[in-house]
């Protein structure tokens, strides 16, 4: 099953070594992920964690589920909110973790966000914040380029936001 989603001048490599200049503004998509894809444009896409980590530090593992992550920021766990520093992973009978402050827990957040899961190793606080703060940065940039090339596409409010969101999560879940 092939599908295509809006991303300018970009060279796709398909599993099989074929390459194909995609000058139209399209990259193809085979089997609901996108080919190996060597950016020549505008669009530079990174990844999450690496591209925003400047150092390796002394980090806390954790094994992270799969699943959508809530960071806890409350003083005291008071059952329906968490307390800081922990997350929850699946909801409100999932599984809750304690990864002792509350920037690694959004660090362990967005990571959940970018697809990763398993043992993972949370850095430092300020190396996490560091991280974060370029991340969120780049979340917002992308935002807005998506935002145009979906408006480029239609002029439909909700297919906008359907085509931004979809662009979002290929984009954040990208591996080099």
């Amino acid at each position: 099953m092939m599908s295509i989603i809006a991303a300018p001048r970009y060279e796709v490599k398909t599993d099989r070594g074929q390459s194909d200049a995609v000058d139209a503004g399209y990259i193809h998509c085979y089997h609901g992920r996108i080919c190996r894809a060597e950016h020549s444009g505008s669009l530079g896409l990174l990844e999450f964690p690496g591209d925003f980590l400047r150092g390796a530090g002394d980090g806390v593992a954790i094994d992270l589920p799969p699943g959508a992550v809530e960071v806890g920021t409350a003083m005291f766990d008071t059952g329906k909110r968490l307390r800081s520093g922990t997350i929850r992973v699946g909801g409100p009978t999932g599984v809750v973790l304690d990864v002792g402050s509350v920037p690694r827990a959004r660090f362990a957040a967005s990571l959940a966000a970018c697809g990763y899961y398993g043992t993972i190793a949370l850095p430092g606080d300020a190396e996490v914040e560091a991280a974060l703060e370029e991340f969120y940065r780049y979340q917002s940039e992308l935002a807005q380029r998506f935002s145009a090339l979906a408006k480029d596409r239609t002029r439909d409010e909700r297919k906008q936001k359907a085509i931004a969101e979809a662009l979002m999560r290929k984009a954040l879940g990208w591996r080099r």
